[in-house]
């Protein structure tokens, strides 16, 4: 047998060069072993590297081979943001990545792209619209931002997840972290297989840059309506805790995370706007004494960005034949794409805008009439 291998070994000497031969068939001492396994090592890294590069999963760099696929949010939007060609842009949380981007070109004139992530705070909407800034300069004439209720008592540097830091600083000559990072490979094969076998979204959706990171919602409506708000409301998912409320975060958060920005941009428009949580969680606000600081949020917010000409403000959590229509929510914040659809809409036609802190005033009065003529059963 040991001549047999000999033999074939010798066979295969044969019909390679002579340098390979010497380096793959001679005998394995130590010293050949370590340098086999140093370059067989850096080989692999060199090799994963060069398949990071190409794929580009997280939209890095400005040429891939991979497709784009817009799926995870934090990881994927500082790359959106420094490589796509836009002059708008959408910041939010999850109830803004249903948006159709298609309808903010065709109502309000805009070619944005979304910097929308679930449970979006002030803090990363700062962080999105200083990447979008310091992409675009002068070409960035439109930020579209939610105002999110869950978000108004966070401390001015708190974001709902750890970060990426490494992604949102830009490509080194040595992007070590990108390069050989598991834990973003392994996220994004996840939910390529998920793509792929467990969801009724296609490839496609996912590709579509009108749709980007709206995963799942523009899809499957069976998500949505009064039996899954039921089971969501009794899980006890997205109703507001009974906790203390940090009122005093407020102005801080507030004034380092979005005035500031609008008071340092006089020649950018701000278009900022309420988003339509549903009456059932304004109730459950109510009992769990969030609604009154939040109401209270409300009229400061109007107060201080109605004071600058680049601002246009806008509340649909008055938009009652919403906002009390289960059949239009999956929980109770997250509502069906086509209410996205509807305050762009809204928004292109100037309805639901606040124009003084006295509107702003007689809006929260009517939450709580309605919460107290018609609280809501489920």
């Amino acid at each position: 047998m040991i001549s047999f291998f000999k033999l074939r070994l010798q066979a295969l000497r044969n019909h390679i060069p002579p340098t390979a031969a010497a380096f793959f068939c001679s005998e394995l001492s130590p010293g050949r072993w370590v340098r086999l396994v140093l370059f067989s090592f850096a080989g692999f890294l060199i090799l994963s590297a060069l398949v990071t590069i190409a794929i580009d999963p997280c939209m890095r760099y400005s040429v891939r081979l991979g497709p784009s696929l817009y799926i995870m949010d934090y990881e994927t939007i500082p790359g959106v943001l420094r490589q796509k060609q836009y002059d708008s842009v959408v910041i939010g949380s999850s109830t803004s990545q249903n948006f159709n981007l298609k309808e903010f070109r065709t109502h309000l004139k805009l070619s944005p792209v979304k910097a929308t992530a679930s449970g979006c705070y002030w803090a990363t909407g700062k962080l999105f619209f200083d990447l979008a800034r310091e992409a675009r300069g002068t070409e960035l004439k439109t930020v579209v931002q939610s105002l999110e209720i869950p978000a108004f008592f966070r401390l001015p540097d708190e974001h709902k997840t750890e970060l990426p830091d490494f992604l949102y600083k830009k490509p080194g000559i040595l992007d070590c972290c990108y390069w050989w990072n598991y834990d973003l490979w392994n996220e994004y094969l996840k939910n390529i297989r998920r793509i792929l076998f467990k969801t009724t979204s296609t490839w496609a959706d996912y590709r579509n840059p009108d749709l980007m990171f709206a995963g799942d919602y523009r899809a499957d409506q069976r998500k949505f309506g009064v039996e899954r708000l039921r089971k969501e409301f009794r899980n006890n998912r997205f109703r507001p805790q009974d906790s203390v409320v940090r009122e005093e975060n407020f102005p801080i958060s507030f004034r380092k995370n979005i005035l500031d920005s609008v008071r340092g941009n006089p020649g950018i428009r701000f278009i900022f706007y309420f988003p339509p949580y549903s009456i059932f969680y304004l109730a459950t606000a109510a009992d769990t004494g969030l609604l009154r600081p939040a109401l209270n949020a409300r009229k400061a917010i109007a107060e201080q960005l109605l004071a600058y000409g680049n601002v246009e403000l806008f509340d649909f959590q008055t938009d009652f034949d919403v906002i009390t229509n289960p059949d239009c929510y999956k929980d109770l914040i997250h509502f069906i794409p086509a209410i996205n659809d509807r305050m762009v809409r809204k928004m292109g036609n100037g309805e639901n805008r606040i124009h003084s802190v006295a509107e702003m005033e007689k809006n929260n009065s009517a939450i709580l009439d309605h919460l107290k003529t018609s609280p809501p059963e489920i």
